[in-house]
């Protein structure tokens, strides 16, 4: 049985309050990329200036560096 089109105002509501809470706690959590490359870079001594350069890495060397990120 398909569903109605229209949204109840209750269920519009509560959508829109989860989306925000989602957003805001994204916002706290979520990584700026610029700066989590220049961390590994200066933590681990890494040749690389980009992500793409990442892929130049020995596998060996990006296992240990996911794992430890994983840990932390």
């Amino acid at each position: 049985m398909p569903r109605p089109s229209h949204n109840s105002w209750l269920l519009r509501r509560a959508e829109a309050a989860l989306r925000r809470g989602f957003e805001r706690a994204y916002e706290s959590v979520r990584v700026d990329p610029q700066r989590y490359l220049f961390h590994l870079r200066a933590a681990h001594g890494l040749p690389v200036t980009s992500f793409q350069g990442m892929l130049s890495l020995p596998v060996e060397q990006l296992d240990a560096l996911a794992a430890g990120t994983i840990r932390a």
